[in-house]
């Protein structure tokens, strides 16, 4: 079966991000990306540029999108989200956000919760946006936070070429929203060729509950969901699948230097 993964949309900044760019890079290495484009890239206008990512998705056919900002395009991004939701743009990493007090925007942007969830990577010696400030943003927008350290602006110039943290980011949530699809599957068509009902009202394959059990290190939830008879059929399949994944989620995202929560 092929599953229909959420693809990559970058979000640059001011001035673009060149061919040296980690942004560039990352987009390299997943052909179905795809780049917003502003019309004039010297300019920061929020309501254009965020107006900008909404016509590319538009027009960029089917989604979902995993979103990648850089600098001014994390508020671009965030003022898209404001504006339109999050139904095309379902996960977003915003790396070293601009400060928008020294654009005048901060009133123009979301004062609360982002509607999706996101990562935001900052530094302690930002020039764009200081430490603090991206702490506060981060805790308004509902963002988990991380600060690398004193790595500058994060772009070319501070020595991003490849980005392997990015990477890293893209490829779990692809994979989360594999294995998401891959269970919906199973559980909608139940116990079929290969598989084992557990207990009442369970239509997870035996494979599923096998791996629950291993990366959990623990008896999984059968037990109670025998207790609870086929009348928790519907909250015992959620559980599972809750479980399941946060435990794929966590096993990918420890060889990484950053924890990706979804």
């Amino acid at each position: 079966m092929a599953y229909h993964l959420p693809r990559l949309l970058i979000i640059p900044g001011l001035n673009d991000s060149g061919p040296a760019h980690w942004q560039s890079w990352l987009q390299r290495q997943h052909r179905d990306a795809r780049r917003v484009v502003q019309r004039d890239f010297s300019t920061p206008d929020l309501a254009r540029w965020a107006e900008r990512i909404h016509s590319t998705v538009q027009s960029a056919g089917e989604g979902p999108w995993l979103a990648v900002a850089h600098s001014f395009g994390v508020l671009a991004l965030a003022r898209y989200l404001a504006d339109h939701g999050g139904n095309a743009v379902q996960q977003a990493l915003l790396v070293a956000p601009a400060d928008p007090d020294r654009f005048g925007l901060a009133e123009l942007l979301p004062q609360g919760r982002l509607p999706i969830t996101t990562q935001l990577i900052a530094s302690t010696n930002d020039p764009w946006m200081d430490a603090a400030a991206a702490l506060r943003w981060a805790r308004r927008w509902g963002a988990h936070h991380r600060n690398l350290g004193a790595v500058g602006h994060i772009n070319a110039e501070s020595g991003f070429g490849p980005f392997p943290l990015a990477q890293r980011w893209v490829e779990w949530h692809r994979a989360r929203a594999a294995a998401e699809q891959r269970f919906n599957l199973e559980t909608a068509v139940g116990p079929a060729r290969g598989t084992a009902e557990a207990g009442p009202g369970q239509g997870v394959t035996t494979k599923w509950a096998n791996a629950h059990e291993k990366e959990q290190h623990r008896p999984g939830p059968e037990a109670a969901d025998q207790r609870e008879g086929s009348g928790g059929h519907r909250s015992n399949a959620r559980s599972k699948r809750r479980k399941v994944l946060n435990a794929r989620g966590a096993r990918g995202a420890a060889s990484g230097q950053l924890r990706f929560l979804g």
